[in-house]
């Protein structure tokens, strides 16, 4: 007899413990695709005029790869009055939980044929903090395109790419959307001006961070 309860037990034991099994992940799924309005994002509200620099041109559109996984993004071309370019291209995706899908440029550029060089993380003194940025020299048949880089999630930034990936890790197990912004300032140089270049996007950079919406501030440089 009590080898029969014994028994009993185990085999409910068995089939309570089974049901947790299917039940944890389809509780799990549930979770974090349950869909939560986030807070409306309107990146073109950035400001066209930019310390010295203005705009002279804006695209909003989005190729067939990009509308798969952004929802918006701003590429846009300031000039000084000396005829300094700088391009400023700003990417929102809503939700990076599930799809990490904020493409840094690296990728990007290598596909297009560029030949793309890493000089490192650059700490920015906004004057109020540092930004950590990333700094690439990309080049291709004669064209020599310097840009700054970083990458906002949550709020946070993480441009290095071991914290990204510790980051998206821990954000799939979140219950609400973790959006995600991409922001890359460029422009055109020769290969003695490079420093020089590097020196202006800085120039922008800092200005942008004065001149930008608070409300906007937290997702084009994280808090």
């Amino acid at each position: 007899m009590r080898y029969t309860i014994t028994r009993i037990a185990v085999i409910k034991f068995i089939i309570v413990f089974s049901l947790i099994l299917v039940v944890i992940p389809v509780a799990h799924t549930y979770k974090i695709s349950r869909k939560i309005a986030p807070e409306e994002v309107d990146i073109t509200t950035i400001p066209n005029t930019i310390g010295p620099w203005h705009l002279i041109n804006q695209n909003t559109d989005m190729n067939t790869q990009e509308s798969e996984f952004l929802d918006k993004i701003v590429k846009r071309t300031y000039k000084d009055k000396e005829n300094h370019i700088i391009w400023l291209v700003v990417a929102y995706a809503p939700d990076q939980r599930q799809n990490f899908s904020l493409h840094v440029p690296e990728g990007c550029y290598r596909s297009a044929g560029f030949d793309v060089t890493s000089r490192g993380l650059f700490n920015i003194d906004t004057g109020e903090r540092h930004l950590a940025a990333k700094r690439l020299i990309t080049r291709r048949k004669g064209r020599i395109e310097p840009m700054h880089y970083w990458i906002v999630m949550d709020g946070k930034v993480v441009t290095n790419h071991f914290e990204r990936k510790i980051k998206q890790i821990l954000y799939s197990f979140k219950a609400t959307p973790t959006q995600g912004t991409i922001v890359r300032v460029s422009s055109p140089t020769s290969e003695g001006e490079i420093s020089r270049a590097y020196q202006l996007q800085t120039s922008f950079i800092k200005q942008l961070y004065l001149n930008i919406d608070p409300k906007l501030k937290k997702y084009v440089f994280g808090t």
